[in-house]
């Protein structure tokens, strides 16, 4: 009997998605997103692999619509957890956790945070693309996005980037969207934070930009491609 022997990836990228209501864009938004980006990651990192990406994640925010899929954060955290420590077996240089959904930021830090203390040379790093995507729209255009509407323009725009089709959506220019992302009216900052769900939000215009989304795509690439590369893993000593 044969064995096929692995070769050793420096680089393991998990692409990690969610299936939710997204008004008239696709269900898999977030998973399309996360795991073009992630393809295209490897395509600039030497030495990497993408692996499949997870489909369902922490949606509890989109549940008042049927067609939504939520896991419980308990059971997600024990999943990525186990994924993680399996990628760990293979020794990587770090390991990438691309996620396209906002809602599983917070639980994705944590449980970094818990397992950087055991990975001893591996670094685990997480790209939340939307907190990115906000960082280069003020690079590139010097606008700031306090939040991205959720299937508003900017993610109509990335995911047309994304090379999905987009039916009974109208194509709008550059000058256009900036104009409305820049007038854009957010809510004031609340000190106390409280949950919120679909029901909180108005459906958006059904617009995007294929020059818009085109920019924030490459541009994210290249910045965070370098960044990697030229990142220096700090030790960390285990507890």
């Amino acid at each position: 009997m044969s064995y096929i022997r692995l070769k050793p990836m420096e680089t393991l990228i998990l692409p990690i998605g969610s299936y939710e209501y997204h008004w008239s864009l696709p269900l898999n938004t977030d998973t399309i997103i996360a795991k073009y980006i992630s393809e295209k990651l490897s395509e600039r990192i030497n030495n990497s692999k993408t692996y499949p990406p997870l489909n369902y994640s922490v949606s509890t925010e989109h549940l008042e619509r049927k067609e939504t899929i939520s896991i419980d954060p308990e059971v997600f955290l024990a999943y990525v957890r186990n994924i993680i420590l399996s990628l760990l077996k293979l020794k990587p240089k770090r390991i990438i956790l691309v996620n396209g959904h906002g809602g599983n930021k917070g639980l994705l830090e944590a449980l970094i945070t818990e397992l950087q203390y055991t990975a001893n040379e591996t670094r685990i790093i997480l790209l939340d693309v939307w907190s990115a995507v906000q960082r280069i729209i003020k690079e590139l255009f010097d606008i700031e996005v306090k939040s991205i509407i959720h299937g508003g323009l900017i993610e109509a725009s990335i995911l047309f980037a994304c090379d999905i089709k987009l039916e009974n959506y109208r194509n709008i220019t550059l000058n256009e969207a900036l104009n409305m992302i820049a007038e854009t009216k957010y809510k004031k900052t609340a000190i106390i934070k409280t949950p919120w769900t679909i029901s909180n939000l108005k459906e958006p215009a059904k617009i995007y930009s294929k020059e818009l989304g085109k920019k924030i795509v490459t541009k994210l690439l290249e910045e965070i491609a370098t960044e990697i590369e030229t990142a220096e893993i700090e030790k960390i000593t285990p507890l």
